[in-house]
């Protein structure tokens, strides 16, 4: 779904991707977090299940800790695609796509079963690094996401 927010973003990978070298970049990193029941009537659970969103910006390199005007083009870069992704899901509380990049042959209607899909944080955007490759830099940040649920079921049946 984040995928439609931006032009620059090129996917949205599981967190189980064998590596972050493989990932085309930019790209959104998703993680699970716990879901709870706790709205149970007859036939019907209402639950929520927690997501965070990780964004993984273009990487930039270069020695002595000089990088040109690489980190600041992606860094405004960086900022610019968490104000439309924030904005894209504000928009779109109930998951609906509204297929402004034309990446599917029509967009896509509201889940059934999707009650709200509440935008909870958004952290800072941040200059990251990875210890295991030397002098490989890029901005990141995250957001953090619950999604309320109805699950409907025939407990008689």
């Amino acid at each position: 779904m984040l995928v439609d927010c931006d032009e620059r973003i090129y996917g949205a990978y599981y967190y189980t991707q064998d590596s972050i070298d493989q990932l085309e970049r930019p790209c959104w990193l998703v993680f699970n977090e716990d879901a709870s029941f706790e709205n149970t009537t007859v036939n019907q659970e209402l639950y929520q299940q927690g997501f965070s969103v990780a964004y993984i910006g273009q990487i930039f390199s270069g020695g002595a800790g000089y990088y040109g005007t690489e980190p600041l083009e992606y860094e405004e870069m960086t900022r610019q695609i968490a104000e439309n992704a924030v904005k894209y899901l504000f928009e779109h509380q109930q998951m609906q796509v509204s297929n402004q990049r034309g990446l599917l042959p029509e967009p896509l209607q509201a889940l059934d079963s999707v009650m709200l899909m509440k935008t909870d944080s958004r952290s800072g955007i941040t200059l990251m690094s990875r210890d295991a490759v030397e002098g490989e830099s890029f901005w990141g940040f995250t957001i953090s996401l619950t999604i309320t649920v109805q699950m409907p079921y025939d407990m008689y049946g």
